[in-house]
């Protein structure tokens, strides 16, 4: 039972850190075209998350989205 109990507070726990579901990668391989290291981002999303992206991987996508393309932030 204890094991059980375990693997449902790790899954828990990793769900936690990856809240935003990609569902189309066709979607976001249109936008992000050729660029480097959003692919390789988008390729770690994919493989090793289960289509599950963290809140500054899924602010990266989203940036791209809008059109931004400076390699920095627009906090102020």
């Amino acid at each position: 039972m204890s094991d059980i109990v375990k693997t449902y507070t790790a899954f828990v726990n990793e769900s936690a850190k990856f809240p935003h579901e990609i569902k189309s990668e066709r979607y976001w391989r249109n936008i992000i075209g050729n660029d480097p290291y959003l692919i390789k981002i988008l390729n770690t999303i994919m493989t090793k998350q289960n289509s599950f992206a963290s809140d500054s991987q899924m602010q990266l996508l989203r940036r791209r989205q809008n059109g931004e393309t400076s390699p920095y932030s627009a906090k102020n």
